[in-house]
């Protein structure tokens, strides 16, 4: 049985004292009861799963990583399924579904003032574009309004892989330096442009951008947190 630490026992959430897996001899707990107003079937570890969900993972606890007035637990994947139903994402104050990412990337880059920059990732390494000067970069297209492209295809068109775009990571700058940030699986191939770093080994003082350098030291901070699991890769 898993237990909160001090400062998760001390704090007014009362959901983490119930983030735990239990046995099937345990006695009733909120979370092995699912809400009679949905149908609900038990997953392979006990854990109750919703039906008609666009994904479940049913997770044993990894890691607890207290910071500051919460708690973040990191959970090692056991079991998981997703259907055909599209997901709901929420990252920096807004909603977004990853089947719209690709269309989402050509319509906020309409606009000559926004660029579509990818964190591409293959095996958990980071492919960056190296200028003549030796600076390194993150792949950055604009995609000028009317022209049928998308980041997918620009970015396939520069490294010859297929690319899956993900969700948006980072919006920053303002005005004409706009720019939004999504995160890309490539998959298997050469990569006719750019090289491929490991997060750890990625040589930040090479970034000449320093927005986008800021935008890498905090996915290399991210990755260091995580166990290094299978990832989807584009066909």
């Amino acid at each position: 049985m898993w237990q909160p630490s001090p400062r998760a026992r001390a704090s007014r959430s009362t959901c983490w004292p119930n983030t735990r897996r239990t046995s099937p001899t345990d006695s009733p707990s909120p979370c092995r009861i699912a809400s009679p107003a949905c149908a609900w079937h038990a997953g392979p570890h006990g854990a109750p799963l919703i039906e008609t969900v666009a994904a479940w993972f049913d997770c044993a606890l990894e890691r607890v990583v207290e910071a500051g007035d919460h708690v973040i637990l990191l959970g090692r994947v056991h079991a998981f399924e997703h259907s055909a139903a599209n997901g709901l994402g929420y990252v920096r104050g807004s909603y977004f579904t990853p089947r719209l990412a690709e269309e989402a990337t050509r319509t906020a880059s309409a606009a000559p003032e926004a660029r579509a920059v990818a964190i591409a990732t293959r095996e958990d390494q980071v492919l960056l574009f190296e200028d003549s000067d030796g600076q390194l970069r993150l792949p950055a297209f604009d995609i000028p309004q009317g022209e049928d492209a998308t980041l997918a295809s620009r970015l396939r068109e520069a490294t010859e892989l297929p690319v899956v775009v993900g969700f948006v990571y980072a919006v920053c700058g303002h005005g004409r330096e706009r720019r939004i940030v999504y995160r890309c699986e490539l998959g298997t191939g050469v990569a006719t442009h750019g090289v491929f770093f490991a997060p750890e080994a990625i040589p930040l003082e090479r970034i000449g951008d320093e927005e986008m350098r800021g935008i890498l030291q905090q996915y290399v901070g991210e990755s260091a947190l995580l166990p290094q699991l299978p990832t989807r890769q584009a066909d």
